[in-house]
C-alpha cells in the first residue's frame, strides 16, 4: 500500500478520505540518479493551500518502506485548478553547487583539494555544505569508500 506525505499530514492514503484525491503519481529513480516524485491534486484536496515550492519534506512510502523523500520542486495549476505537483529528491541538491576552481597540486590555483580520492569527496561534500543557503540541504557522508578503489 501507497502512503504519500507532506511533512506529517497524508497527501494519499488509499483508505484515507475521498477528498485525498491523487492521480497520475510516479516515481522515476536510477542508480547514481536523483530521483523524482509526480502526482497531481484535486482542487478538493485539504492540502490543497497548504503545500509550497520548497517548503516542507514529501516522502512516498510502500507498506511503511521510504521509498522517496525530498521537497517539492514546481507545482503548476492546469484549467481545472488541479495541482501538477514534481518533487526532486535530495541527489538533485548537488545541483545547486558551485565550486570554484581548484587543483590538488599546491600552487596551481588560488584553491587546494585533497589529492586522494576519498579526501577529494569528503572535500567536495564540503565545499557545498559551506555554501548551500538551505540547511536542510546539507550532507554528511557515512562511509567514504573512495580508499576501497
Amino acid at each position: 500500500m501507497y502512503r504519500i506525505l507532506y511533512n506529517d499530514s497524508t497527501i494519499f492514503d488509499p483508505y484515507g478520505s475521498e477528498d485525498e484525491v491523487v492521480t497520475d503519481a510516479a516515481m522515476d529513480s536510477g542508480e547514481n540518479a536523483s530521483t523524482y516524485l509526480d502526482f497531481t491534486m484535486s482542487v478538493k484536496h485539504p492540502l490543497y493551500n497548504t503545500i509550497a515550492e520548497r517548503d516542507g519534506t514529501v516522502r512516498l512510502y510502500w507498506d511503511g518502506e521510504l521509498l522517496f523523500e525530498g521537497v517539492i520542486e514546481s507545482i503548476e495549476t492546469d484549467i481545472e485548478l488541479n495541482k501538477s505537483v514534481s518533487c526532486i529528491g535530495p541527489m538533485d541538491y548537488l545541483n545547486d553547487s558551485v565550486v570554484r576552481p581548484y587543483s590538488t597540486v599546491v600552487g596551481e590555483e588560488d584553491l587546494t583539494a585533497p589529492s586522494s580520492v576519498e579526501g577529494l569527496f569528503q572535500w567536495l561534500i564540503d565545499q557545498h555544505n559551506e555554501h548551500v543557503l538551505d540547511q536542510s540541504k546539507t550532507f554528511s557522508v557515512g562511509g567514504n569508500q573512495g580508499a576501497s578503489l
